[in-house]
């Protein structure tokens, strides 16, 4: 019954991933922004859709461990190709 129940959950997952499809990042000339923000994780993202399938942006992302002792931030200017 446990190999049933393993073999059942894979051909799901596996299913899921073989039916995943790409569509077009934005319009050309469209922007698209993105965030998320909690306690200790804040990022936020912005791209410009040079073409459908090219953006430009930048991001930033600052995190902080749950007893507050350490933080990271970190900034970045990225490149993303529709393939």
């Amino acid at each position: 019954m446990r190999i049933f129940k393993h073999a059942t959950i894979a051909c799901a997952f596996m299913g899921t991933v073989f039916a995943a499809h790409a569509a077009p990042m934005g319009f050309k000339g469209s922007y698209m922004g993105m965030t998320d923000l909690g306690e200790n994780w804040r990022e936020g993202w912005v791209n410009y859709a040079l073409t459908p399938r090219d953006a430009v942006g930048a991001g930033g992302l600052f995190m902080r461990s749950d007893d507050k002792t350490r933080s990271r931030q970190f900034t970045e200017v990225t490149y993303t190709r529709l393939l």
